[in-house]
């Protein structure tokens, strides 16, 4: 099958970027090496770009059609080395993928409803809180550049932090749901 048109190229490649890591959680999930990850992972791309053209509802059911994809691929590649040892029963394998597909779609929406309460904050605060998760930060390299102290920094920090649980705690029904 050919590949989707090319002004629809951007939009599968943005999706994709968006969902790799759903994608990749729920592979890791009914497989048990990197080596296998990647290797699935590459299928699961090649078929969802062959087959872009046909969803429906890219911009909704991008994440939950490339979990689907995934499945299969996690299914023929477990047939294919069916002879190794140390592999899972297809009926354990299948439930696994489900329940990984069921957390995928959980962390989704908790990850929308943490965006939405992100976004309720100043886009300073927001900027803030962002950067003080990030690995190459420092929380006195941060307060040294805001001119405060780092004790002062940390408040903030808690604040926002608080802010956003309790935030995420009204907006809760929609996580469960």
């Amino acid at each position: 099958m050919p590949p989707p048109p090319s002004d629809s190229s951007e939009d599968f490649l943005r999706l994709h970027a968006k969902h790799e890591p759903q994608i990749r959680a729920f592979v890791r999930a009914g497989v048990q090496n990197n080596e296998s990850v990647a290797e699935i992972m590459q299928e699961t791309s090649i078929v969802a770009w062959q087959k872009f053209s046909d969803l429906k509802k890219p911009e909704s059911d991008f994440g939950k059609w490339m979990c689907v994809i995934a499945r299969y691929e996690i299914l023929k590649y477990r047939q294919t080395k069916a002879r190794d040892r140390m592999i899972l029963n297809q009926s354990i394998v299948e439930k696994i993928t489900d329940e990984a597909l069921e957390d995928s779609n959980i962390r989704e929406k908790y990850l929308s409803t943490l965006d939405q309460c992100l976004g309720k904050l100043s886009q300073t605060n927001s900027n803030l809180l962002l950067r003080a998760y990030d690995p190459s930060q420092s929380i006195k390299t941060m307060a040294k550049s805001l001119q405060k102290t780092p004790d002062a920094l940390y408040q903030k920090l808690r604040r926002l932090r608080l802010k956003i649980t309790e935030c995420m705690s009204a907006e809760s029904s929609s996580i469960q749901s």
